[in-house]
């Protein structure tokens, strides 16, 4: 546990700082993205030209985000793919699930950068995410288990909601297998999309 709670202050911090970066960037607009919904990015180029310059953003400062120093074989960390944002925001709007993308931006775009972790040893998943809600009030964990797919999902959010979520998965090696498989057959629909885009 020493281990994740170290990786969720380094998230934390780096966070808190990036956010604080953006906001003074020459390209920041503020987006509240509890209030701005998903249809409403779609239909406006303007927004989605805000998120995909955060996300150019992530990428000249991030890179000194070395989160493998820490455990160099169990931490992945990535930042989402331009297409997979364009995709995801598309598919929202297209969904009678996602109300046809009137629900927050908040609730699609929740993992713009997204960390992985994978924990060598079987932890109870209701203990470590018992454990982590009684450290870490500010933060929303999840029991994100669905079908075969067993993980803890972190979301790192600020309260005024003008910042975009980043995302931690927390994986057990027992399960690592299985949920890289199931992860490839979600992505498919995607891969499709991307294919007939031509890019």
């Amino acid at each position: 546990m020493k281990e994740l709670e170290n990786l969720i202050n380094l998230i934390l911090k780096n966070h808190q700082e990036i956010n604080d970066l953006w906001k003074k960037d020459p390209n920041y607009q503020k987006i509240n993205t509890s209030k701005t919904t998903v249809s409403s990015v779609y239909n406006n180029q303007n927004l989605l030209f805000c998120i995909l310059n955060y996300r150019e953003f992530l990428i000249k400062n991030t890179l000194d985000m070395t989160f493998n120093k820490l455990t160099p074989n169990n931490i992945e960390a990535r930042i989402k793919n331009k297409n997979s944002i364009q995709y995801k925001i598309e598919n929202y709007t297209k969904s009678s699930e996602h109300e046809y993308g009137n629900v927050p931006l908040k609730k699609c775009l929740n993992d713009l950068f997204g960390i992985r972790i994978i924990l060598q040893e079987n932890i109870d998943q209701e203990l470590i995410i018992k454990q982590l809600k009684a450290k870490y009030s500010n933060l929303k964990i999840i029991n994100a288990n669905k079908k075969d797919y067993r993980a803890i999902h972190i979301y790192f959010v600020q309260k005024n909601n003008t910042s975009y979520q980043w995302e931690l998965q927390i994986w057990q090696k027992i399960d690592q297998e299985k949920n890289y498989i199931l992860h490839k057959i979600y992505k498919q629909d995607y891969v499709k999309w991307e294919k007939e885009r031509g890019d």
